[in-house]
């Protein structure tokens, strides 16, 4: 009896305590499922209000305790997306396909981001499996297009976006895309008929009536291209950010005035703050400082001195060459943002201004990353890589730009400019072409189809385009200039010399039309006509180096080094911080055997601009031959080879302080290279001979000392070739 009673208090007990332990169970699960549901909750109402950052936060918190919910993994992605944290975004979308490895909208999103990372490999490799595994969807034609496109292969690019279209005909975006390249390619026809599908297709699409409209602008019908972007406006019903991404795009067509009054206008009218930071900028970008000092002086008064504050007096300090200060505000906008493009944008621009050439970069790519749309940025690289001859890089940034807006003038001039550089003359020609046609009435057109003839030697041709860009520009003393100068390249002086009287006639007290007028009597061979007009402007414009600069010039070229380097002191006493004349003084000062004087302006040459490669190459030169310190020559010698890296003056001197220092290494490479841009310089020819016999190579050694002592037997180092040379001959 005790025992069967004993058994039975056992058994309920160990029933009440699993059906305890049930309940407790159940009730724990039901607790996290509601407080996922709570945070979930949280994060989507922060990203209702664009608090992505407090939306990632929750969106982690829930991700914790449901670690395979693909839903709340793909929410958590969208929000890092959102604030460009790509790390999270890439962890959390790979998570997701490894839960559902076909899981489309994840695969689609990461394939993307690896695209805008630059992770090429990756984002081929989703692409093609997105085709695979989805070949009915369009989102992996997309991405291959995109790729294709990225890597300059238009063709392809077009046939995987019509793919694309094909199996989702309500893409306007994709439709704009193929317009865009059809335009690149120079097949404005083809173009057109994509972006009119596109508004046809969706008339109330905002970006296709503005990529219509962009077109009709390039084709030369303003009006029409107008009605598009008036439409547009009203389809975003006035929004804020409708008006100033039209504004915009006023801008990056070469109508920056035009953007000028629309900004002034959304800012007067909706009280943008935007506005008002885009219409301080705009005036910066065009130098009218004075007009954007309030404008960032009422930011300040507000008293909201957030980023976008701190960022504009960044700028605005740029612009007035307080350059510390701007990298003090610029680096605060960083610090306070690490992800906002635009600061480290102008942290680049600070250090190439300042020389340091591969931190400029460093930074300039950083804003790519963070921005692939950032245009300055990729116009401050192409430029870059364009004085550095480094083509291909050039025309790659400037394509970046084109793909997404092929109407974006500077963009389509420096992608002309690279094909002109290397004599891709057919291709060249259809940029210049396409702007001429683009922009009717402005003289970049004829401007650069006039450059491209020069340098194909038709200078009848070159002169007639340069003579319609000074038609439209009249007030452009510059293109007058180059007009002149092209009239007596094509022998027809008579003619420049009736245009020269009639220009001087309307501005007789104007230096510089008679600065103009001292460039073609230089040209034409008058130099006595040249001195008496140069004289003329210095008189006209007493306060202003550049006429007595260009006088010191012609008196160099006439071997008059006594009135020269009168004439560039003279340009100094009225303006000590024009750089120019302190180097050319420098170097005037060098050939007459005056070093430490020379050395004095290249120093002071180098204060005020610190990328002039010539007074950094000439300064280490200088510190070579004195036997001086050559920790110091090396210092300045990289400085000019950071400036100028293609110059075989410049690979000689850095590869001479090197092979002094006894880092044959170092020296060999840029020595050879010296050796075979400037054959025909004794002093280069007896570097690399030195270099070679320090290699062993003594009978190439021999030969170049003897080429070198046969151009000269008195250049500097000619005694020590000498003594090498009969050296290696025994």
């Amino acid at each position: 009896m005790n025992d069967k009673l004993h058994r039975s208090i056992r058994v309920s007990t160990g029933y009440w305590l699993a059906l305890l332990l049930s309940v407790a169970s159940w009730s724990c699960t039901s607790s996290d499922e509601q407080q996922v549901a709570r945070h979930v909750e949280r994060g989507d109402r922060y990203v209702e209000q664009q608090k992505y950052a407090e939306a990632a936060i929750e969106f982690k918190n829930a991700v914790r305790a449901a670690p395979n919910d693909i839903a709340i993994r793909l929410k958590l992605a969208r929000a890092a997306l959102a604030m460009r944290d790509i790390q999270t975004a890439i962890a959390e979308l790979k998570r997701v396909v490894t839960i559902d490895p076909t899981h489309l909208e994840a695969k689609d999103r990461l394939g993307q981001v690896y695209f805008a990372a630059g992770k090429t490999d990756e984002a081929v490799r989703m692409a093609e499996s997105l085709i695979a595994e989805h070949g009915q969807h369009a989102s992996g034609y997309v991405l291959r297009a995109r790729l294709s496109a990225r890597e300059g292969d238009i063709a392809s690019a077009i046939a995987r976006f019509e793919e694309a279209v094909q199996r989702d005909p309500t893409m306007v975006e994709t439709m704009v895309a193929i317009g865009h390249l059809y335009l690149l390619q120079q097949h404005p026809a083809q173009a057109f008929s994509w972006y009119d599908r596109a508004v046809k297709t969706n008339p109330a699409s905002i970006e296709a009536r503005v990529a219509r409209g962009n077109y009709y602008f390039s084709a030369g019908r303003p009006d029409d291209g107008e009605k598009d972007f008036d439409e547009a406006v009203v389809l975003g019903k006035g929004s804020e950010d409708t008006r100033l991404a039209l504004a915009l795009h006023h801008l990056t067509q070469g109508r920056p005035y035009v953007a000028e009054r629309s900004l002034t206008a959304i800012v007067q009218e909706l009280k943008s703050r935007k506005g008002h930071v885009l219409l301080a900028e705009l005036k910066l970008e065009l130098g009218k400082i004075a007009e954007a000092e309030p404008l960032v002086a009422a930011m300040l008064k507000q008293g909201k001195r957030d980023s976008a504050v701190v960022y504009l007096q960044g700028r605005l300090a740029l612009a007035e060459e307080r350059r510390a200060e701007a990298r003090t505000f610029f680096e605060d906008v960083v610090k306070r943002d690490s992800r906002m493009a635009a600061g480290h944008l102008y942290l680049g621009v600070l250090d190439l201004l300042d020389g340091r050439r591969a931190a400029g970069e460093e930074q300039l790519l950083e804003a790519v990353k963070l921005d692939p749309a950032a245009v300055k940025a990729h116009l401050v690289l192409a430029e870059l890589y364009l004085s550095e001859n480094s083509f291909a890089k050039a025309e790659q940034e400037a394509f970046e730009i084109l793909r997404r807006n092929p109407a974006h003038v500077q963009a389509a001039v420096l992608y002309g400019d690279s094909f002109l550089l290397r004599d891709d003359w057919g291709r060249a020609e259809a940029v210049y072409s396409a702007l001429l046609t683009q922009l009717p009435q402005d003289p970049v057109g004829p401007t650069k189809m006039a450059l491209l003839k020069q340098r194909q030697g038709f200078s009848a041709q070159a002169a007639a385009l340069f003579g319609e860009a000074a038609k439209r520009s009249p007030a452009d003393h510059g293109l007058t200039s180059e007009y002149l100068l092209a009239l007596v390249a094509a022998e027809q002086q008579e003619k420049a010399g009736r245009l020269l009287k009639e220009y001087l006639s309307k501005g007789l007290q104007d230096a510089r039309r008679w600065e103009v007028a001292a460039r073609f009597y230089t040209a034409a061979r008058h130099p006595g006509q040249a001195e008496d007009a140069l004289q003329k402007a210095a008189a006209l414009a007493p306060g202003d180096p550049w006429p007595s600069y260009r006088l010191a010039q012609l008196y160099i070229a006439q071997k008059k080094p006594a009135a020269a380097e009168a004439a560039l002191r003279k340009a100094l006493h009225h303006d000590d911080t024009f750089e120019p004349a302190h180097t050319s003084l420098g170097v005037l000062l060098e050939t007459q055997g005056r070093a430490e004087e020379a050395n004095v302006q290249y120093r002071r040459a180098l204060e005020l601009r610190p990328t002039d490669y010539v007074a950094a190459n000439n300064l280490a030169a200088s510190l070579v031959d004195q036997e001086a310190n050559l920790d110091e020559a090396l210092q300045y010698g990289r400085i000019a080879l950071t400036a100028a890296p293609n110059s075989p003056a410049v690979q000689d001197t850095v590869g001479w302080i090197y092979f002094k220092k006894g880092s044959l290494e170092e020296a060999y490479p840029l020595l050879t290279a010296a050796a075979g841009g400037l054959g025909d310089n004794p002093t280069v020819r007896y570097h690399y001979a030195m270099a070679l016999a320090k290699r062993g190579e003594k009978v190439s050694a021999a030969m170049e000392l003897e080429a070198a002592l046969s151009l000269s037997k008195t250049f500097p180092g000619a005694k020590e070739a000498a003594t090498t040379l009969a050296q290696l001959r025994e």
